[in-house]
């Protein structure tokens, strides 16, 4: 269970960061002690997804573009939301350090500073569509304001429906955020960073050589225990 003063910083400031929590047990009973975890979404065979997953920093794969990873490398991750062409993105995810890197930051903004800065009417007019079926979360179009005010993004996984969602999408495309953007290493075991996926967004720094032994686990949770 979080501390009261762990719980505060997870509501104010979106996200997390505990050093080395409880380092000798796996992230499944970690993730247990903190709150509820989830599957967030089943394959399109059927099977549910893993319930953890390891992220170890690959080279680009070519032909194929279904992970972050194949994708974009070793190189920098763009801002998102995790699973953002979900009907409804997990409340929380869980990173987990088990080979530490310093040179590599998770980075962190709030998703309410994206809001500040555009308007909100064109905000809420935006309609995206999933790129592709990569599961059976959602093949409907998704607004980027949902749930009563959360934001969800993703530049890769997210395909503008409509004028106003490729004129975001464009912005979100040049828009830095470096003065306000937080950034953490998971550098030792158990290094914990626990994010609210729906109130966040957050992105890798690009992976030097000799960090491409870093292995980090996620898990989702629905709740955080009170």
């Amino acid at each position: 269970m979080l501390s009261t003063q762990q719980r505060y910083a997870l509501e104010k400031d979106g996200h997390v960061f505990i050093p080395e929590f409880l380092p000798d047990i796996d992230i499944v009973s970690c993730g247990k002690i903190i709150g509820e975890i989830i599957t967030p979404h089943l394959l399109l065979n059927g099977q549910e997804a893993d319930i953890v997953n390891t992220l170890i920093p690959k080279n680009k794969i070519k032909y194929q573009n279904n992970t972050y990873s194949a994708i974009f490398g070793l190189d920098e991750f763009p801002y998102h939301t995790d699973l953002a062409h979900s009907t409804l993105p997990p409340n929380y995810l869980m990173l987990r350090c088990i080979e530490g890197a310093t040179d590599v930051k998770t980075k962190i903004i709030r998703s309410g500073d994206v809001m500040e800065n555009y308007d909100k009417i064109k905000l809420r007019k935006c309609i995206f569509k999933p790129r592709d079926k990569l599961s059976i979360m959602s093949s409907f179009p998704l607004p980027l304001i949902f749930d009563n005010g959360f934001l969800r993004w993703d530049s890769i996984f997210l395909h503008p429906a409509n004028k106003f969602a490729e004129e975001f999408h464009n912005w979100m495309s040049v828009t830095k955020w470096h003065d306000i953007e937080r950034s953490y290493s998971l550098s030792n075991k158990g290094d914990c960073l626990i994010i609210n996926n729906r109130t966040s967004l957050h992105s890798r720094s690009s992976v030097p050589d000799k960090a491409k032994s870093r292995v980090v686990e996620r898990i989702y949770l629905s709740e955080i225990w009170k």
